[in-house]
């Protein structure tokens, strides 16, 4: 984990906490999760918002995208080679068929839940929300 993540994620973890919508017993596994290594590729809006390019993990500005509380998307009209295509072409249009979670959204999900710490849950994927969970609650069931 690079400094600079370190330091972004703590920071999203204070505005999560700081609007109340992440628990403090959610604070270290939202703490622990490395984001960024979940979303090695995305998309992001125009500034006008009609179009979307994609963004390699690499690129300027791409850490910060990743530890806002922001949905980013991953894949355009169920195409994942549309990421490609706007890599080669610039923005493209296209329709959100997944992403990543709002932080908030999983924050106040979590933080509303009684599943007790040590108990495991049940993972559906490996995304970021479902890597903090375990690593609150325990191992992960299958």
């Amino acid at each position: 984990m690079t400094a600079a993540a370190a330091h972004l994620r703590n920071r999203l973890v204070n505005e999560l906490t700081g609007h109340g919508w992440l628990a403090d017993a959610w604070r270290p596994a939202f703490t622990a999760v490395p984001r960024h290594l979940f979303l090695p590729r995305f998309f992001r809006q125009t500034p006008d918002r009609s179009r979307y390019e994609a963004v390699d993990g690499s690129d300027p500005g791409a850490l910060e995208l990743v530890y806002s509380n922001s949905v980013l998307p991953t894949q355009l009209v169920g195409d994942d080679g549309r990421w490609v295509e706007s890599r080669h072409h610039g923005p493209i249009d296209g329709v959100p068929t997944c992403s990543s979670t709002q932080p908030a959204l999983m924050a106040v999900r979590w933080t509303r839940s009684t599943w007790p710490t040590g108990t495991g849950c049940w993972r559906s994927g490996p995304a970021p929300g479902t890597t903090s969970r375990s690593s609150r609650t325990g191992s992960a069931r299958r």
